[in-house]
């Protein structure tokens, strides 16, 4: 998934040929959505194992010799990535199919980012972004198998 994502950021921020007649604003989403998705895979990496290699460019060739990176290196650079993607990924209604990442995924993110490494205000901040976008709700009526039995609507989701 990093390596994916860094071979789109890449090339959409060094466009050749037919990238060339992207649109600013489509190459931005583009990056937007690889950022999310790096930030992602090396959130989910910090969490697990900590300092993990750090890869930011494209790989041409095969490479044997990773070390380790500071977990503060990965930590700014999921911060940075998150950052981005949450300022130029569309609204969720603005999304051009209904399954893209919108900011709302990377806020989500950015907050979980933040719990993992003890920024609770920030990642509160985050949730906030969410919660008052007024495109969501709590699903509060039952519904499913079990609508019409006593019940909670959260348990309905695992039945």
């Amino acid at each position: 998934m990093i390596e994916n994502a860094n071979s789109i950021i890449y090339n959409v921020e060094n466009p050749t040929g037919e990238a060339l007649n992207i649109a600013e604003d489509d190459r931005k989403k583009i990056s937007a959505e690889a950022r999310f998705f790096r930030g992602y895979a090396y959130n989910l990496l910090a969490t697990l194992y900590g300092g993990v290699p750090l890869v930011t460019d494209p790989l041409s060739e095969p490479k044997t010799d990773f070390v380790r990176a500071p977990i503060e290196d990965i930590n700014a650079l999921i911060e940075e990535d998150l950052m981005y993607a949450s300022q130029n990924l569309p609204q969720i209604d603005n999304t051009p199919e209904e399954s893209r990442v919108s900011r709302y995924a990377a806020n989500q993110l950015f907050a979980e980012f933040y719990l993992r490494i003890g920024q609770a205000k920030k990642a509160e901040d985050q949730t906030n972004l969410i919660i008052n976008s007024d495109r969501f709700d709590l699903v509060d009526e039952r519904y499913g198998v079990k609508a019409d039995q006593p019940g909670d609507p959260f348990a309905d989701m695992f039945y």
